[in-house]
């Protein structure tokens, strides 16, 4: 028989758990979030299966098989998504200071370098805020911060994003300061006060 631990405890797992294992991870999942927890791990028959969709694939267990799982804490794991969230701020501000004054300094070197390092955390950025907004269960198309609704600054970040990248490969130095300095900083600036706003919200969902 399948021999299946949950955080160190054991867990029925009927046969038809093993033949369907992306069911059974499917109910789990939906199960653990009913109870604020999240998987955090899993290993099968001791390695360990990458996070996400390959927990599950379609596949069916031996009855040999020994399956641990690991959970954490929903709370957790926003918050601490909101505090890395509010570093990425901190650091698109430093990075984007850089890249403006190494530009108009004429250092194109640096430039480049502050400027691929601020893109790919503005990229990151995005895609954070995203999961953020996925695991508190909001609508960014209807929830605003100071009268602005969410969706469309995640929509202006976007575009923002390949502007300054376009201005970059044209070498339009001039241009590339002016989106940074004047349209990409009151955007940070903005989600610094969204994020403000999303540990409000998760302490209320949480408490």
């Amino acid at each position: 028989m399948t021999t299946c631990t949950i955080d160190g405890l054991p867990r029925i797992m009927e046969q038809s758990d093993a033949d369907d294992f992306a069911g059974f991870m499917d109910n789990l999942s939906a199960e653990m979030a009913r109870g604020r927890r999240f998987i955090s791990t899993l290993k099968i028959n001791g390695r360990e299966i990458l996070p996400g969709s390959e927990w599950f694939v379609q596949r069916t267990l031996s009855v040999d098989s020994v399956v641990e799982v690991t959970s954490g804490s929903s709370f957790d794991l926003v918050y601490g998504a909101i505090s890395y969230g509010e570093t990425l701020i901190s650091d698109l501000r430093v990075l984007l200071g850089e890249t403006v004054e190494a530009y108009r300094c004429g250092n194109d070197p640096k430039g480049i370098k502050s400027f691929v390092t601020l893109v790919s955390c503005l990229e990151e950025f995005v895609n954070l805020t995203g999961d953020i907004g996925e695991t508190l269960q909001l609508d960014f198309s209807t929830l605003r911060s100071g009268g602005v609704p969410l969706a469309g600054e995640i929509e202006s970040l976007n575009q923002i994003l390949m502007e300054i990248i376009q201005s970059q490969e044209n070498r339009d130095w001039v241009l590339l300061g002016d989106l940074l300095e004047y349209e990409l900083l009151p955007l940070i600036d903005y989600w610094q006060e969204v994020f403000v706003m999303f540990s409000r919200m998760a302490q209320e969902s949480f408490a």
